[in-house]
């Protein structure tokens, strides 16, 4: 990389919020600015039926997150030791942040499955816009459609892992 030769361009880096790459054999400055902006952690996913946890229990579940700017990357896992006595459409819920409502921007989590009661060939989530859950879609071999999926679906020990970006608000 070249030397920064003049005091200038180094205050100015030094003083800003800046980094340096070399192109060309030329000293470039870019905005580090946007890292500012960084953020990680983990996060407790709840499964809920029709909005509601009622009886639910896990054996395990968790999730890690980052965060830049309003990019929002989350993976996590669930696993059930009983599904509870709710009912209704299946949603992924405590996600770290809500999603942004953008017109005709469905984002989706990848899901991986064990120990469900009907024949998945496809499961995703897409991201709930002004809310901080993913709902649960799937693709039966028999219907080859997608649908939401509900408690109907799921066993007393299924487990989920998940992972996707969206858009945060």
């Amino acid at each position: 990389m070249a030397a920064i030769t003049d005091l200038a361009t180094a205050s100015s880096i030094a003083a800003g919020n800046y980094g340096v790459v070399n192109q060309s054999g030329t000293d470039k400055k870019f905005d580090l600015g946007i890292f500012a902006q960084y953020s990680s952690g983990t996060f407790t996913p709840d499964l809920r039926f029709g909005g509601v946890t009622t009886g639910i229990s896990y054996t395990s579940r968790g999730g890690y997150y980052t965060k830049i700017a309003d990019v929002c990357y989350v993976e996590g896992w669930i696993t059930l030791s009983s599904k509870g006595s709710a009912s209704g459409v299946a949603i992924v819920a405590q996600l770290p942040f809500s999603a942004k409502n953008v017109t005709n921007l469905y984002p989706q989590a990848k899901i991986q499955w064990i120990n469900m009661t009907s024949t998945l060939v496809e499961m995703t989530g897409v991201f709930t816009p002004n809310a901080a859950h993913f709902d649960v879609n799937g693709i039966t071999a028999a219907a080859g459609t997608v649908g939401q999926l509900s408690d109907t679906a799921f066993a007393n020990n299924t487990t989920l892992r998940f992972s996707g970006f969206y858009l945060t608000t």
